[in-house]
């Protein structure tokens, strides 16, 4: 429960940073985005910060949620409303998420453990196959 607590608290400060201070555009090397989902119970919107691969023109996401046991509370609210509204560096879309087939995020999480080490460290320790999300603005909505 306090590990929980504490990436909330360290997820509102990567959000802030990101947009008050125009900084958070990296991390580990690897480009942030933010993820705004509609909550499936609360039906409140729900942000996130994300590391994110650019594929192919399009951002990739993983519910890795640290190797923990359960999927992350923004994948279930994506599996309930898939229109998500991204903002990456100085862009912002909408658009519908798109959950990768179980083969295709197998092919497609191999990007996340390319770019940083850890994600194979997340994939060795859970059980559940972790899911990849797929962003595209190519299909933006208006915001």
């Amino acid at each position: 429960m306090v590990r929980k607590a504490i990436l909330r608290m360290i997820g509102k400060i990567h959000i802030y940073l990101f947009r008050k201070r125009g900084r958070m555009k990296k991390l580990r090397g690897m480009p942030v985005l933010l993820l705004t989902t509609i909550g499936s119970k609360s039906g409140q919107k729900r942000t996130a910060p994300l590391l994110t691969v650019i594929h192919e023109g399009k951002y990739l996401v993983t519910g890795s949620n640290y190797g923990g046991d359960r999927h992350p509370s923004w994948y279930f609210n994506i599996r309930k409303n898939p229109l998500v509204e991204v903002e990456i560096n100085d862009h912002q879309f909408q658009t519908d998420a798109i959950i990768a087939t179980p083969e295709d995020a197998e092919n497609l999480y191999s990007l996340f453990i390319q770019k940083a080490d850890f994600y194979a460290t997340y994939k060795q320790k859970t059980a559940r196959k972790i899911p990849i999300i797929i962003l595209d603005p190519a299909n933006a909505l208006s915001l």
